[in-house]
């Protein structure tokens, strides 16, 4: 009797076993997102733990008010993902939308056997408020194919004063963002406005990047959309740097050439320090100039534009380089190779060439091609000329004998 009933048992034990290894790996690939949001608690700023869902699912469960505080979630808030998020929360009513993995510790705190939502035994029920505005998942493409459309059309609210250029994915990213956020916070617009607004300012590239990230970033706020865009259009370029770097003083104002080389240097590198923008505006200047400052006397940009301001400019033929932006008539204009000096080089012609009547040759005297003709005429023309006057003294000799 004993036998056949641990012998019908039996099944049933390897069929619990298998159920739990699949139910173990079913929760080991679930993802849940957390919402968090910023309340105000006794006059203070306090981070909440409001309601929890699946990947996958549209549907939000909401943890009981007692439920709700930093202290009841520890394994969460000890997350570098989680950390990361609150971060960024400093006012009342922002919030996050955070996706973690759902580890062992967090399934067995936040989910039961069957896969349901529970805390702390009690069973979380779904929320009916339409505070996430999602959107079914079955009209999400129809929806968003229309979106497409609408973002064409500027709002046609105040927003639309916004006093910003539209980016297309070449200029300064972080700077286009600091004037953006700067003009829209003016209008106390919430997260899910802004990142509408923001999509009107986008173009090219830039919006293509945008219309694409509509649907993988519907569930998240300013913040992801934020740091996406930096990770995206963020990248400094080599070829600004390099321009900023190799920029150099080609005649003109000192203070103009000065100002527009410490905006270039601050543009690639904001963190930069006074002094080496002081050293690159100087070692880019002719000798002249820099005899006059020495390196220990400026330690402040302020006192640096004072000593260029005091400089006299030479325009002397010992110093050609600074009578560059004269126009000659003798002079063929060349187009400047400075990054961002309109100003024209000047170019003479060689005399060498002018004297053999080669017309229209522009390059150094030093290495012409005709340069040993030109010796070669010279020499001919002295020996022509001691050989005529040996020639004529023997004639006057002669003559008075």
């Amino acid at each position: 009797m004993g036998t056949a009933v641990s012998g019908a048992k039996t099944p049933d034990l390897h069929l619990q076993f298998f159920k739990k290894k699949i139910k173990g790996l079913q929760m080991s690939t679930t993802k849940l997102r957390f919402w968090i949001e910023a309340v105000e608690r006794d006059g203070e700023l306090e981070i909440l733990v409001k309601k929890i869902k699946k990947e996958q699912e549209d549907i939000w469960f909401c943890f009981d008010e007692r439920n709700q505080t930093r202290g009841k979630h520890t394994d969460l808030f000890n997350l570098t993902i989680i950390k990361n998020n609150i971060k960024g929360i400093t006012k009342i009513g922002q919030k996050r939308r955070v996706l973690v993995e759902a580890t062992k510790e967090l399934a067995q705190t936040y989910l039961d056997n069957t896969g349901m939502f529970r805390f702390n035994s009690q069973i979380l029920e779904e929320d009916d408020k339409d505070d996430d505005h999602t959107i079914p998942r079955d009209y999400q493409n129809e929806l968003f194919q229309l979106l497409k459309v609408l973002t064409k059309r500027l709002n046609k609210d105040d927003t639309k004063k916004l006093n910003l250029t539209k980016f297309d994915g070449k200029e300064d990213a972080k700077l286009f963002l600091t004037q953006f956020e700067k003009e829209v916070n003016s209008f106390d617009l919430d997260d899910d406005k802004k990142i509408e607004v923001f999509g009107n300012y986008l173009t090219g590239t830039a919006k293509k990047w945008y219309l694409s990230s509509l649907r993988k970033f519907q569930d998240e706020d300013w913040f992801t959309w934020k740091e996406s865009f930096m990770a995206v259009f963020g990248v400094k370029n080599w070829a600004a740097i390099a321009n900023a770097f190799q920029y150099k003083y080609m005649g003109g104002s000192l203070i103009d050439y000065a100002i527009t080389k410490e905006k270039m240097l601050r543009d690639t590198n904001e963190a930069i320090d006074d002094i080496t923008i002081i050293n690159q505006i100087m070692i880019n200047t002719p000798q002249y100039i820099q005899e006059q400052i020495k390196p220990g006397r400026v330690d402040t940009l302020n006192t640096l534009f004072e000593e260029l301001s005091s400089i006299k400019l030479r325009a002397d033929k010992d110093h050609p380089q600074d009578k560059q932006n004269q126009r000659s008539v003798s002079a063929k204009v060349q187009p400047s190779k400075s990054y961002g000096n309109p100003r024209p080089l000047i170019k003479k012609a060689c005399p060498i060439c002018e004297r053999l009547g080669y017309k229209g040759r522009y390059h150094p005297e030093d290495l012409c091609r005709n340069k040993s003709k030109i010796k070669n005429t010279v020499t001919t023309n002295i020996i022509d000329s001691h050989n005529t006057d040996e020639t004529s003294s023997e004639d006057e000799s002669i003559s008075k004998n």
